[in-house]
């Protein structure tokens, strides 16, 4: 005889809460009070409870049906000054245009929310704001430094940032991979016929994506490259000149990986010709003639939209207990700043 089932009646019963309570709770809905979330969960715990995964697909299908009849903001919260910045940057931010792509699919409007013009830098005035306009899902942007930090009053939302730049606290997060794209960057190179990658960065940009440029590098020296070709990374400011062009004479790269504008033509002023002298990849292409890894951005953003949808379908309010970080790899742009090289 198949055992009996416990339902979420039995559950209130033993909790002695009505079995709308335990309904809310188990879904760790704010609405329930910490301490009687807690003692309903315990109650549940304590029975055996189980949910039946046919209802919890049915109630979840219900509550996208309703979202799609009326449409629900998420704020893309922007922790930069805009008046620092270039009256066109939300238009040239794929983040922003994927989010707002999968936003309008699921039935999510995407609203952008400045907060040093909208709250004065201040977490708690904008977490009051967010709330006043029904705001309940929030998406961090990356932040122009590294190990940023943003206190807003997190119970109230789900939130997931996006890259790698927040510090504090930890959130679900969305990102390139940028690990995986040195190694893809190093590996397409070989199959070119380059024996000695460098890898130039400067400290801020490395350390934006939390190291993992130059941990992919590092990785890669050590499983793919032999040991007289590899090179010490150029971890400094590439400007001025003097030190990088230090770097290429004593090490003598064939072919470079960097980021940010300006590595080509520094590598030019050493009096090196691009690519008959010496490769040129960059790790965030966005131009079809220069070769190196494009990231997709849009994707990301996108990403960043389902992740707070199935956290608002699940009513998972407040910084995760369990932390999801989704890594989205790039693509290689063969481009023209690197050759094929025949082997001698």
């Amino acid at each position: 005889m198949p055992e009996k089932r416990i339902t979420l009646k039995d559950i209130a019963r033993e909790a002695g809460v009505s079995v709308s309570a335990v309904s809310l709770a188990l879904r760790n809905n704010p609405a329930i009070p910490e301490a009687t979330r807690l003692r309903i969960q315990d109650a549940a715990k304590t029975l055996g409870y189980t949910p039946d995964p046919a209802l919890a697909a049915l109630g979840a299908h219900r509550n996208a049906m309703k979202r799609d009849r009326v449409e629900t903001t998420l704020a893309y919260l922007d922790t930069r000054d805009p008046a620092g910045l270039p009256p066109n940057i939300l238009h040239r931010s794929e983040y922003l245009s994927g989010a707002r792509r999968r936003g309008a699919e699921l039935g999510y409007k995407i609203d952008v929310f400045w907060m040093q013009r909208e709250a004065a830098g201040d977490g708690m005035k904008a977490s009051r704001i967010l709330r006043a306009r029904g705001i309940r899902g929030v998406m961090i942007a990356p932040f122009q430094s590294a190990w940023g930090e943003l206190n807003l009053d997190w119970q109230h939302f789900c939130a997931v940032s996006l890259g790698r730049s927040m510090g504090r606290p930890l959130l679900h997060a969305v990102s390139h991979d940028h690990s995986d794209a040195v190694g893809l960057a190093i590996r397409e190179l070989l199959e070119h016929g380059y024996r000695r990658p460098g890898l130039a960065l400067e400290p801020t940009m490395n350390a934006r994506v939390s190291q993992r440029w130059l941990a992919g590098y590092l990785v890669e020296q050590q499983t793919r490259i032999a040991p007289e070709d590899r090179i010490p990374p150029f971890i400094d400011e590439i400007s001025p000149p003097a030190s990088i062009h230090r770097w290429l004479k004593k090490h003598r790269p064939d072919v470079v990986l960097s980021i940010g504008g300006g590595t080509p033509e520094l590598i030019q002023s050493a009096g090196l010709r691009i690519p008959d002298d010496i490769g040129f990849v960059h790790l965030d292409s966005h131009e079809k003639e220069i070769s190196g890894i494009v990231q997709d951005m849009p994707e990301v953003g996108a990403l960043a939209v389902e992740c707070i949808h199935r956290s608002l379908l699940a009513n998972e309010f407040g910084l995760p207990r369990s932390r999801q970080l989704t890594l989205l790899a790039g693509h290689w742009r063969e481009g023209r700043t690197i050759r094929k090289i025949e082997s001698p």
